[in-house]
């Protein structure tokens, strides 16, 4: 069972919702909603955001879940605009496919400029 799956069983026992109930809430299925609570199935994109949202939690808690989430994925997307250049384009494909080779000392970069990017 990954972090995300631990957290959102026992969100959902604490508030005693059975796994058919809160599945219907989600929209999705109950055996759906079973593998990833145990890991068997990937987090999908924006769950996380609709667990937040339909449990109410607080901005704390939210990241808690999108943090875990984040854990347990393995494999994410990269978009980029429709009007997007060739550079563009090829810089996400290149990063999408180097990354796992990445040295740590190459993501710390990355790190940094994507954060000094967010503050303007």
């Amino acid at each position: 069972m990954t972090e995300f799956g631990r957290l959102l069983r026992e969100e959902r026992l604490d508030r005693e919702l059975l796994l058919g109930d809160f599945a219907k809430q989600l929209g999705i299925s109950p055996p759906y909603l079973s593998q990833i609570e145990t890991g068997k199935r990937p987090v999908p994109d924006g769950f996380s955001d609709k667990v937040a949202k339909l449990f109410g939690l607080s901005a704390t808690d939210a990241n808690k879940y999108e943090r875990a989430a984040a854990a347990a994925r393995t494999q994410f997307l990269i978009s980029v605009d429709e009007d997007a250049d060739i550079e563009d384009r090829s810089l996400a494909a290149q990063l999408a496919e180097s990354f796992a080779r990445l040295s740590p000392k190459a993501k710390a970069k990355i790190r940094k400029t994507l954060r000094e990017d967010e503050r303007g």
